[in-house]
């Protein structure tokens, strides 16, 4: 199921590339927002944070790869430079609904048609306040509905002019689907608020399910 997150991730750093213009040098307003990236939220640790492709100049794309080692479960924070003209803050651009659409469709050809299961997109954000983010939930599950569900999730939404995705990768019993999609979309409406320059809420303890996160169907 990695390399399905691992295609997902890199799809999302083209989409990211195509969508820039071609800056003289590192962006000034992607490292201002790299720069506010943490080292531990809501139970997951930062491991790695660098230019993507490795090894280039960031002037496109950053990537700060997340663990939370209680679960096992891992979080990808993609970065884009500010495009022009500039994303409209938030889920509701064509540019995100575009990008989350094209994510889920290239994990399900990864998949080949394996048991993964595609539920409908859908907004999160805080009870009373608008929409922060734009979903896609992924699921693959042996016949018999007893093992453990591997799950790849992606969220994306525009950030100061420029794209952001956190794609989120988890394992967990069959049984408790709706617990482990509050605590992965948790950690990403953490995060990106935290981008964003606003408080971020408590983090959540590593083993409950997070409060403060309203789903909504689109």
């Amino acid at each position: 199921m990695r390399p399905l997150f691992r295609l997902a991730t890199g799809l999302t750093l083209s989409l990211l590339a195509a969508c820039a213009t071609e800056p003289a040098g590192p962006d000034p307003a992607m490292l201002a927002l790299v720069a506010r990236l943490p080292q531990t939220l809501g139970g997951f640790e930062l491991q790695e944070s660098i230019p993507s492709p490795a090894g280039t100049q960031p002037n496109h794309t950053w990537r700060a790869r997340y663990v939370h080692p209680a679960s096992g479960s891992t979080a990808q924070v993609l970065i884009g430079a500010p495009l022009v003209p500039p994303l409209p803050d938030g889920p509701d651009s064509p540019t995100v609904r575009d990008t989350t659409n094209l994510l889920a469709l290239a994990a399900q050809a990864g998949a080949g048609g394996g048991g993964l299961t595609r539920v409908p997109d859908f907004g999160v954000g805080a009870p009373g306040r608008a929409r922060e983010l734009r979903c896609s939930d992924l699921r693959l599950q042996a016949p018999g509905g007893t093992a453990p569900v591997a799950r790849i999730m992606s969220c994306t939404t525009g950030v100061e002019g420029g794209l952001v995705s956190v794609g989120l990768f988890a394992r967990h019993p069959a049984d408790q689907a709706d617990v482990a999609r509050l605590f992965l979309v948790s950690f990403a409406l953490q995060v990106t608020r935290v981008l964003r320059g606003t408080e971020a809420p408590p983090p959540a303890a590593p083993d409950e399910a997070p409060d403060g996160a309203r789903l909504f169907r689109l």
